[in-house]
């Protein structure tokens, strides 16, 4: 005669497994929302205009950096994008001159900057 443990019994074991369970997903959730709001947080002050003679770039909250390109001193632009970006069609823009450079990342579309000195 075989004699089996009743699953009765091993359920309180799992039973202490639940708070567990319910604190990782609500962790999981804390990070995931935090994540996503500083994300947004970045995008909104981090933002590039593109006027008719020249182009800015306006980055941060507190401290403001602004750099300015003229479209008639770009020498090259060049599009920088990995794989993952080219599935989801984004990726950064480099705008070279004589002496420097500006770079505006994650910008969606960004094959259609390389007609810019055509504007």
């Amino acid at each position: 005669m075989k004699i089996r443990t009743s699953r009765i019994i091993l359920l309180p074991s799992f039973l202490f497994l639940l708070p567990l369970i319910f604190i990782s997903f609500f962790l999981f959730l804390i990070i995931f929302i935090f994540l996503v709001i500083f994300l947004e947080i970045y995008r909104i002050y981090r933002y590039a205009e593109i006027r008719k003679n020249e182009i800015i770039e306006k980055v941060g909250i507190i401290k403001i950096n602004l750099k300015k390109v003229k479209i008639e001193d770009i020498v090259s632009v060049k599009v920088v994008q990995g794989p993952v970006a080219r599935i989801f069609n984004y990726g950064d823009v480099i705008f070279k001159t004589v002496s420097d450079e500006l770079v505006i990342k994650y910008v969606y579309n960004p094959k259609n900057f390389l007609k810019i000195k055509k504007l």
